[in-house]
């Protein structure tokens, strides 16, 4: 027997338990109160662990993989943010994109507008800063890994 898997809701009226198992029914409940069709957005990092009841065809219609940003997504993420379709700056980015692991949230976070100073250079100019740090921290991180895999095979 598999455990539960429990979410907590810490509202105002104290703790509130839901378990993954009766969220199916919970969501039904919630959407027979409308006359109208909802949508309902669940997300997950481990769609494997989820019950199968509850991401069957007929109850969740789509399933949609968010991954990383690549550069296509970013004409399109720099158009909806700065309006603009190029800039030179394009270029610094088409690079470092499929080097580094960002998903689209980080990459809007970067491109919009924080103060009314900012304009289209600027806010490119933060996200191409963005990247080259993700990429040196990516290295690092790569490089530490490596050299712990050697000091292993050292010590063997």
């Amino acid at each position: 027997m598999t455990p539960k898997k429990t979410i907590i809701n810490r509202g105002g009226d104290g703790d509130r338990k839901v378990t993954l198992s009766g969220l199916p029914n919970f969501i039904d409940r919630l959407l027979s109160a409308f006359d109208e069709e909802q949508l309902i957005m669940l997300t997950t990092n481990h769609i494997e662990d989820l019950d199968k009841a509850l991401i069957r065809m007929g109850w969740m219609d789509k399933k949609i993989e968010l991954s990383y940003c690549d550069f296509e997504t970013f004409k399109s993420l720099a158009k909806i943010c700065l309006d603009v379709n190029s800039h030179r700056l394009f270029g610094d980015v088409e690079p470092l994109l499929p080097e580094v692991d960002l998903v689209l949230t980080d990459v809007v976070k970067h491109l919009a507008p924080m103060n009314p100073h900012d304009n289209v250079s600027s806010c490119l100019a933060r996200l191409v800063s963005a990247l080259h740090k993700e990429k040196a921290a990516k290295a690092k991180k790569g490089a530490t890994a490596n050299a712990q895999r050697q000091d292993g095979d050292i010590g063997e």
